[in-house]
């Protein structure tokens, strides 16, 4: 009983705290960044920076403590799980975007959504405790 009772609780606090809707896909943020000042003020120093003679390309490290100290400028861009880079003209003007494993998607609160399921969590924690009174007591009628 006590063992149900925990298991349902942890269930319920986690759907309550994952109920939220997107407002801003991945796509839409990304679409804010058009200069590379857009880009700098936003993620600051790159991991590592590419420059040619008509490009210059930026690559920022969103592995767990991916912050960068120091830019190192290379030929060619490390291997990662989760980056996001971003290629500029000469004037600065964001011309590619391109990321793996990073979701920048802006989301808020579904409160309609969190109240049904927390009327939903204590119709099944009532459902929950009553069933088990009635299996350790069969006197009890309902």
């Amino acid at each position: 009983m006590k063992t149900q009772l925990k298991a349902t609780i942890a269930l319920l606090g986690l759907l309550f705290f994952s109920c939220s809707k997107i407002v801003y896909t991945n796509q839409q943020v990304f679409d804010r960044y058009k200069t590379r000042q857009n880009v700098s003020d936003k993620f600051g120093v790159p991991y590592e920076q590419i420059t040619t003679t008509t490009t210059e390309a930026w690559l920022y490290n969103f592995k767990e403590g991916g912050g960068n100290a120091a830019t190192k400028n290379v030929t060619q861009f490390s291997k990662l799980n989760q980056f996001v880079i971003f290629t500029f003209d000469l004037q600065g003007n964001v011309i590619n975007r391109q990321s793996k494993g990073v979701d920048l998607a802006e989301r808020k609160p579904a409160t309609g959504a969190t109240i049904g399921l927390i009327a939903g969590g204590v119709a099944l924690i009532v459902i929950i405790i009553a069933a088990s009174s009635m299996h350790f007591n069969p006197d009890i009628k309902f």
